[in-house]
């Protein structure tokens, strides 16, 4: 062998080193290319404890509920933990749905088809309610995953369908009460009485846990008694911390009817606060009086909400409870009023123009030009179509379609910027008639959202005159508040 080369070709010791090394590394490799891909743990954050209840308790028997969550807000919700690895990381395809019923709302999430996760939510709400989360365990130990559950203060039993709830319905159970149910809850009223929970609606049939939830909850002490009733079986009672709880209130002093409030073209007259029977039950309402002579009937859309000293949203539009707490003495009501009925006046320095055009004669194809306006908001065509029957008091003259494609960013600047109701002016002046949306629509490809509006509109024009059809910019309500003494029951 050539001397000059004796000296490059390695000892047979050194090449098993370095094979050796090769293959540590590729082990290595290995290791963590499977760890990764499988998803096998890897370093990571520690694993959360165990859920540890606020409370539980147990029936005679052997049934078990336990309150794992109790908090005061409009919405609850609870997450499965997130896949992890790579099909985890990269596989995901989650989607969402909801149901409303009875002012309740519920979310489910799920991820490829699996359930992950759920919301509890109650609609329109403008103070926090009384939201828990909750599992229960059968007497041998399957976990509680019945699918129906009262609501409404035990006036409406809802269920859920398909192990998802897809839809909420109306189940007819005129005999059942509370203490027949196969599960119900009750929040103790600061009194000695019982005030009905929403639930509980066990979303999560896996690991049983599912929510349950009230509107108005006594707030003025540390602790809050809770009763579990279950057909056939003695209640059951437990104690959690009250997550509403605050050592002091503001005090509220009563105004003394009647009160008056006057607008630019309308007049609110507060007599007070009554009863009225609701079915077998008596609730409060408002006693007011809302003047606008000056305005087509219907101008003025008006709603309220009443709440007590302690923050217990106890009546809305959605909410008939309407029953005070005992003890609770004065209540605060927000009245408010919102222009937009269909006919309203609107003046023109509220609107955008978006087009113009010549009311068509009978039997001749109606059109419109859109304004350069129109076109920055997205809108790239209007079309006619004759006018279905409404049930609407003046004749129906117009049927059209604004149609646009923008982003869905734009999309929703339009639906926050301006009334979903468009408006139709003469010439000059005013709003004229009255126009109602029939419907709208969206659909999304990469980049760019296409959507239309369908509007009707019937009013004092004739063949040959100008209309001009105009976005009305979004309106806030004007709202009066009222400081009332609740007045003792008949």
């Amino acid at each position: 062998m050539n001397e000059d080369f004796d000296d490059l070709v390695p000892s047979p010791a050194s090449s098993r080193a370095l094979w050796l090394l090769v293959g540590v590394f590729l082990l290595i490799g290995a290791i963590f290319a499977n760890l990764w891909f499988f998803g096998v743990p890897l370093p990571q954050a520690p694993v959360p404890p165990p859920e540890v209840p606020l409370a539980s308790a147990r029936f005679d028997d052997g049934f078990e509920v336990r309150v794992l969550r109790a908090e005061s807000k409009h919405e609850i919700r609870f997450d499965l933990p997130k896949p992890t690895g790579y099909w985890g990381r990269y596989s995901a395809n989650p989607s969402s749905h909801g149901s409303g019923e009875s002012g309740l709302m519920i979310y489910v999430h799920q991820n490829n088809g699996a359930f992950s996760g759920a919301g509890f939510e109650y609609q329109s709400a403008k103070a926090d309610s009384l939201m828990l989360v909750l599992r229960g365990t059968e007497p041998d130990g399957r976990v509680f995953a019945n699918s129906e559950f009262m609501a409404q203060h035990g006036r409406h039993f809802l269920r859920r369908k398909d192990g998802t709830f897809d839809k909420a319905e109306n189940v007819s159970h005129p005999s059942d009460k509370p203490e027949n149910m196969p599960l119900h809850l009750q929040v103790e009223d600061g009194a000695g009485g019982w005030l009905d929970l929403d639930g509980p609606l066990i979303i999560d049939e896996k690991e049983g846990r599912g929510f349950a939830g009230v509107r108005v909850f006594p707030r003025r002490k540390p602790d809050l008694k809770l009763r579990a009733l279950r057909s056939g079986q003695t209640p059951v009672e437990m104690t959690i911390p009250n997550p509403g709880f605050k050592p002091a209130f503001p005090v509220l002093t009563p105004q003394s009817p009647p009160i008056v409030h006057r607008g630019a073209d309308f007049t609110v007259t507060c007599k007070g606060l009554l009863w009225r029977k609701r079915g077998q039950r008596l609730a409060l309402n408002l006693n007011i009086q809302l003047d606008h002579p000056s305005l087509p009937p219907g101008s003025l859309q008006a709603q309220y909400v009443l709440f007590d000293a302690t923050g217990n949203q106890i009546l809305d539009p959605f909410y008939d409870f309407g029953v005070p707490l005992p003890g609770e003495k004065v209540c605060r009501v927000l009245h408010s009023l919102q222009r937009g009925a269909p006919s309203y006046p609107w003046p023109e320095n509220e609107a955008v123009i978006v087009a113009t055009g010549i009311l068509a004669p009978p039997g001749t194809p109606q059109t419109a030009e859109l304004t350069t306006k129109a076109r920055t908001l997205g809108f790239n065509e209007i079309t006619f179509h004759p006018p279905a029957v409404m049930p609407i008091p003046v004749p129906l003259l117009l049927a059209f379609r604004l149609h646009g494609e923008t982003t869905l960013t734009g999309v929703k600047a339009l639906r926050e910027d301006y009334e979903p109701n468009v408006a139709v002016f003469a010439a000059q002046g005013a709003a004229i008639g009255e126009t109602r949306p029939a419907s709208s629509g969206t659909t999304h490809s990469v980049g760019k959202t296409r959507f239309h509006q369908d509007h009707t509109w019937g009013g004092p024009l004739k063949p040959g005159e100008t209309f001009r059809i105009g976005m009305v910019k979004s309106q806030k309500p004007q709202e009066l508040e009222f400081i009332l003494a609740i007045p003792p029951p008949p």
